[in-house]
């Protein structure tokens, strides 16, 4: 008799378990991107099988875009729902594979998945609610981020100036490596198999701090607004005095002279 009690509870928190995860997947919506601002030459495709097509500012990006970027290119990516700031570098391809994001009371729940393919990314993210998810995924690794300024390679360096990341790496025939990256600090990964990756401070001098000062806000840009041209005020008539025309000011002989 316990035993089939203790199977119909266990069916029970099972079945609400499922039911609360499909709510939540439910409530989810796909956010996108909004290309910001495109320095040099740049392309994206739509998705993996879509043909290469210019990048433009003002373009907007929906989950399964790829973006690949040129020499000494630049493109700012604006995800306003997640609130974050990507700025994709120079000879990067980098993925989105996902931007979903949920509104609960008064915090928002994110599940963002950037695949970094080769090359450097910056990123500016708000402080994330404890349900929300935040991953750049990297060809040996993943960096989970946390409401963070960052920078990653594909390569496996993050450096973080604000915030942490947690940073899991796998090398070639290892094991993963977990290790959470704080404010300030950069993670190098192994430069050969069955050594231990390295946490070192950032140096004062170390150009990242200018790179991610240069990031644009996460807050939007705001509308050019058009203000309305001032209504003109009526120019005011000159009065008309006897025996001279309209607008034409009287003139009166100075005194001691008489009129000839």
């Amino acid at each position: 008799m316990k035993l089939a009690q203790r199977l119909i509870a266990c069916g029970v928190a099972i079945i609400m378990a499922v039911v609360a995860m499909e709510a939540q997947a439910q409530a989810m919506k796909a956010s996108k991107a909004k290309v910001r601002q495109v320095r040099g030459e740049a392309q994206y495709k739509a998705n993996a099988a879509a043909d290469w097509a210019p990048l433009k500012t003002g373009m907007v990006l929906n989950p399964g875009a790829i973006i690949e970027t040129g020499r000494g290119a630049q493109v700012d990516l604006f995800l306003s729902d997640i609130g974050s700031v990507v700025r994709i570098t120079e000879l990067t391809t980098m993925g989105i594979d996902k931007l979903n994001y949920s509104r609960a009371e008064d915090e928002v729940i994110v599940e963002t998945e950037l695949n970094l393919k080769a090359g450097t990314i910056l990123g500016n993210v708000k402080k994330l609610a404890a349900a929300s998810r935040y991953d750049v995924k990297i060809p040996n690794g993943v960096c989970g981020i946390r409401g963070t300024e960052f920078k990653v390679s594909a390569n496996g360096v993050v450096y973080v100036i604000s915030g942490v990341v947690r940073v899991t790496y796998t090398p070639p025939g290892g094991q993963p490596i977990v290790r959470d990256v704080q404010a300030g600090q950069v993670f190098i990964p192994p430069a050969a198999a069955g050594e231990q990756p390295q946490v070192r401070t950032v140096e004062p001098n170390d150009p990242v701090w200018q790179q991610v000062k240069d990031m644009p806000s996460v807050t939007p840009p705001p509308e050019i607004q058009v203000e309305p041209l001032p209504t003109p005020t009526p120019t005011e008539r000159p009065t008309q005095q006897p025996g001279h025309p309209t607008g034409t000011p009287s003139s009166s002989p100075a005194p001691g002279n008489s009129p000839s």
